[in-house]
C-alpha cells in the first residue's frame, strides 16, 4: 500500500460519506432548534420575574413550560423524520472496503461511533417518557455524531489536499509502474528501477533517441508498493512499455499448468516481436541478422526476465499484468522454461521488413 492507495480510498469514502449529507444536516436542526429553545429560555429566566405568586410571574413561568413542552414535541417529531438508511448503507460499504487504511484514518472510530450513537437516537424516539436526563443525553449524543462526521471530513480534505500538491509543478508523465511486490527490500527496488532505466537506454539506442538529450526522469515515487511515474521520449517509453507488457504475457503463459505439464520449449520468437514493438512505435527499418542488434535485444530478454523473477505481477500505466497469485514471490531460475523459448527463425521475412 502506498499513499496512492490512501488518497484512492478516500475518493470512495467522500462519495459515501456524501450520502449522510442529508441526515447530518437534520441532525443540525434539530441541535439549532435545541439551542433557539435554550436561548429563548435563558432570557425568560433572565430577564422576566419568575419569582413570587403574582399574575406577571405566574405567566412568565407557564410561557416557559409551555415553549418548553412545544419544543420537547418538534425536537422528538424532528427526529422522528430523519430516514437514517443511507447512513448504513454508506458505513457499510466504507467498513467492506476500509480494511488496509483503517489504522491510518482510524475509520472504525468514524464508524462505530455513528452506529453506537444511531442506536441511541432510536432509543430515544422509542421512550414515551419525558426525561430531562435522556434529552441531554440526546444532545450529547447529536453533538457528537456531526462532530465524527466533521472530524472524517476535514481528514479527507487533508489527504486530497496533500495528493493536490503532490502534483503541483510536476509534468504529466508518460510512463508508470507500480510494483506489487509488498516484500521487496530497499535495495530490490532500486534493482528494479535501474532495470527499467536500462531497458530504456537499449531502447534509445536501436532507435537512434539520445537519452541525454531524453533522459528517463522519475517525476514522483511513492512508497509501500511502490509507484514510479516517469518522464521520457514518448516513442522510447512507449516501446519500454509494449516490450515489459509482451514479455510478463510470455512469462504468464509458462507458468500455466498446460506448459508445466507439457514442458513446452516455446516457439514464441520474443525478438522478433521486440523488434516489431519497436519498428511499428519509432517507424523504423531494422535488420533482424545484424548482430549488434541481437545482442540488444538479448539484454531486454535478460532485463525483462529479471524484473519478473523480482515482481511476478505489476501494474503498468494502470494496468495489472503478470502472476496476482505470485506477487509477493521471488521466482528462481529454474521456474523459467529453457530450451528454445527465444528461438528466431531467420526465415521469417515479416521482421525484415519495414
Amino acid at each position: 500500500m502506498n499513499y496512492n492507495d490512501i488518497a484512492d480510498y478516500v475518493e470512495y469514502m467522500e462519495k459515501e460519506i456524501q450520502k449522510m449529507n442529508d441526515i447530518i444536516n437534520k441532525l443540525k436542526t434539530c441541535k439549532k432548534s435545541h439551542q433557539d429553545w435554550y436561548n429563548s429560555s435563558m432570557n425568560v429566566i433572565l430577564k422576566s420575574n419568575i419569582s413570587g405568586n403574582g399574575t406577571p410571574e405566574i405567566n412568565n413561568i407557564r410561557t416557559l413550560k409551555n415553549n418548553t413542552d412545544s419544543h420537547y414535541r418538534n425536537f422528538r417529531q424532528k427526529l422522528m423524520q430523519i430516514d437514517f438508511m443511507n447512513m448504513w448503507i454508506a458505513l457499510e460499504k466504507i467498513n467492506e472496503n476500509g480494511n488496509n487504511v483503517y489504522n491510518i484514518l482510524k475509520i472504525d472510530k468514524f464508524i462505530n461511533n455513528m452506529k453506537e450513537n444511531y442506536l441511541k437516537i432510536h432509543d430515544f424516539r422509542s421512550i414515551n417518557v419525558n426525561s430531562s436526563q435522556d434529552y441531554a443525553n440526546i444532545i450529547n449524543t447529536i453533538d457528537s455524531m456531526i462532530h465524527y462526521y466533521n472530524k472524517i471530513i476535514i481528514e479527507i480534505n487533508n489527504i486530497k489536499s496533500i495528493r493536490e500538491s503532490l502534483n503541483v509543478g510536476t509534468e504529466p508523465s508518460n510512463f508508470s509502474i507500480r510494483l506489487l511486490n509488498e516484500d521487496n527490500k530497499f535495495n530490490a527496488t532500486l534493482e528494479s528501477l535501474k532495470i527499467i532505466e536500462n531497458m530504456y537506454n537499449i531502447i534509445c539506442l536501436i532507435t537512434g533517441i539520445s537519452n541525454e538529450e531524453y533522459p528517463l526522469k522519475y517525476n514522483r515515487i511513492e512508497s509501500g508498493t511502490v509507484l514510479a511515474s516517469l518522464i521520457g521520449n514518448i516513442s522510447a517509453v512507449a516501446i519500454v512499455g509494449g516490450v515489459i507488457k509482451f514479455s510478463y504475457e510470455v512469462y504468464k503463459e509458462q507458468f500455466s499448468w498446460k506448459a508445466r505439464q507439457e514442458k513446452i520449449q516455446g516457439d514464441i520468437k520474443v525478438r522478433g516481436e521486440y523488434i516489431k514493438l519497436i519498428k511499428e512505435t519509432a517507424e523504423l527499418k531494422l535488420e533482424l541478422n545484424d548482430p549488434e542488434l541481437q545482442n540488444k535485444l538479448q539484454d531486454l530478454e535478460k532485463l525483462n526476465s529479471e524484473l519478473f523473477k523480482n515482481n511476478p505481477s505489476i501494474i503498468l500505466n494502470g494496468e495489472k499484468i503478470g502472476i496476482p497469485e505470485l506477487k509477493n514471490s521471488k521466482l528462481p531460475d529454474e521456474f523459467f522454461l529453457t530450451g528454445n523459448l527465444y528461438k528466431i527463425q531467420d526465415n521469417d521475412k515479416s521482421f525484415n521488413e519495414k
